[in-house]
């Protein structure tokens, strides 16, 4: 595999998207504006033990400072986050959500298997704007030592865990076998926590 396209795969892009709905407009334009006026905000993060429920709440307390009112959601992670900003037309308040841009990349152009409505594609594609990048975010492979897994080209024909289905870590995962041509023998579907225990217990 091309190691540039794998090194490039194997770091996720935090951003904070917003609906570009029409009644939005003012409130997207002005965000960050000084003579902004708008004090009501919700921001869709993840679960509370998680990073991105952190930076949330981070960010509450800095629009704290600016008389903004930010209401941090827990959400099921970037999926969710992208279907509730999708979603939010219709709402009284700012919706935005902390999602991995190979989400927002997976849920209009790529053809993976998924859970996506045609029409809700259709919808991100024309309505899901980037306010502002966040940071990179590494992807993780771990192995036993015994198995003999150096690279990524080695989980060629192995047993992988890829994260629940539904979630983030789910989709980078397929993505990141899409991209590659790598095909393991069988893809599990599982937790992190059930992940360690089944990669401990052999």
């Amino acid at each position: 595999m091309n190691s540039k396209l794998l090194k490039m795969l194997l770091l996720v892009l935090m951003s904070i998207v917003v609906t570009s709905c029409s009644q939005f407009c003012p409130y997207y334009c002005s965000l960050f504006s000084e003579t902004s006026n708008e004090t009501e905000i919700e921001i869709h993060t993840g679960g509370s033990s998680g990073t991105y429920y952190q930076f949330g709440n981070d960010l509450k307390e800095l629009y704290r400072k600016y008389g903004i009112n930010l209401t941090v959601n827990e959400t099921k992670g970037s999926i969710d986050n992208l279907e509730r900003v999708y979603a939010s037309c219709n709402l009284p308040t700012l919706q935005l959500g902390i999602v991995q841009e190979d989400i927002l990349e997976w849920g209009i152009n790529i053809p993976l298997e998924n859970e996506v409505d045609d029409a809700v594609k259709e919808g991100v594609k024309q309505n899901i704007k980037v306010v502002f990048p966040l940071y990179k975010e590494e992807v993780h492979i771990l192995a036993r030592r015994n198995d003999n897994i150096i690279n990524f080209d080695d989980l060629q024909g192995r047993r992988v865990a890829i994260g629940s289905k539904g979630s983030g870590t789910n989709i980078t995962a397929n993505l990141l076998f899409y991209h590659s041509g790598v095909a393991p023998s069988e893809k599990f579907e599982i937790s992190y926590g059930e992940a360690l225990d089944k990669l401990k217990n052999g």
